[in-house]
């Protein structure tokens, strides 16, 4: 897979390398890792090279970790250094939670009409418990912080 190599010892398959390849792993029939060492650079010729995000997803709710169907004691790991995964972490809140309406405030671009917009439908779009099921009035009373 261009950006990432993949490291087998016996049962056990990490990935070096994190680009937006988790439809690969599916085309050849195969379970994706679930265990990462995260790249030096995060982004590489335009395209990016820590696209955890789409495994989470898939180990959380297709592989079913947060549906109870894997013991407690199965993890996904992501190795990296401190920094990696300070910047990791960040590009994963994002790409889970969207912006604060702090840092959509900071833009200057976007009426507060605007940022109150954008953090209903995140907050209603976002995975509430198992089973996906928005409680009567959720979205109307999500934060806006």
């Amino acid at each position: 897979m261009p950006g990432a190599e993949v490291v087998e010892v016996g049962e056990r398959r990490a990935q070096i390398g994190v680009p937006p390849c988790v439809k690969l792993w599916f085309q050849r029939r195969l379970p994706p890792p679930t265990t990462f060492v995260l790249p030096d650079e995060f982004f590489r010729h335009g395209v990016v090279q820590v696209s955890l995000e789409f495994f989470v997803y898939h180990y959380l709710f297709a592989a079913g970790k947060a549906l109870g169907r894997l013991p407690d004691d199965h993890r996904l790991v992501v190795i990296g250094t401190p920094d990696q995964l300070r910047r990791c972490k960040r590009i994963l809140e994002v790409s889970l939670h969207g912006f604060s309406a702090e840092e959509m405030r900071s833009w200057d671009r976007l009426s507060e009409e605007d940022i109150r917009f954008l953090r209903l439908n995140r907050a209603w779009f976002s995975p509430k418990r198992a089973g996906f099921e928005a409680p009567p009035g959720r979205a109307s009373q999500a934060p806006l912080g």
